[in-house]
């Protein structure tokens, strides 16, 4: 279990505990787009554990040829689509995000950028979504999109 914060250091449970009330990420999901399986990097966040592929990274920052076992792709994917998620609901990059066509929608640039102002659930049935090549999101709108629909390669603006 996390210490959230000590007088000397700031950990991952401090992170925890500021971000997670506000952003909700233990419960963000995500999906890997080849296979559309969902991946949630802070779902351990909610029973306050650590998270696995933190912990991996940093056994292999800290000794890569013990602990090179741990270096596996879930770690991995895991780590990335954490990134992913962090860079996509942080509501300071998002404008950017739109800007460079990550974050979409049928809606105009400028209508996403007010419309993501809102914390989700987003208060509008146009979906609002975030792709790359290796993941997609999709905004909470207050209901369950066709995913799969969504962030396939058939959905316009891929």
């Amino acid at each position: 279990m996390y210490r959230a914060y000590d007088d000397k250091n700031i950990n991952m449970g401090t992170h925890r505990v500021v971000f997670d009330p506000f952003y909700q990420l233990s419960s963000k999901k995500i999906y890997e787009l080849r296979t559309f399986e969902p991946i949630t990097p802070f779902s351990n966040w909610s029973s306050n554990k650590k998270l696995d592929w933190w912990e991996a990274y940093n056994h292999v920052k800290h000794d890569r040829f013990k602990n090179q076992k741990e270096a596996t792709f879930q770690s991995t994917l895991n780590a990335l689509g954490g990134l992913f998620i962090l860079n996509v609901i942080h509501l300071e990059t998002m404008p950017v995000l739109v800007d460079y066509d990550i974050i979409k929608s049928y809606l105009a640039k400028g209508t996403i950028k007010s419309v993501l102002e809102m914390k989700e659930p987003l208060k509008r049935l146009d979906t609002v979504y975030a792709k790359t090549k290796l993941f997609g999101y999709v905004f909470d709108s207050g209901y369950e999109p066709d995913y799969e629909h969504i962030l396939s390669r058939s959905y316009p603006g891929y």
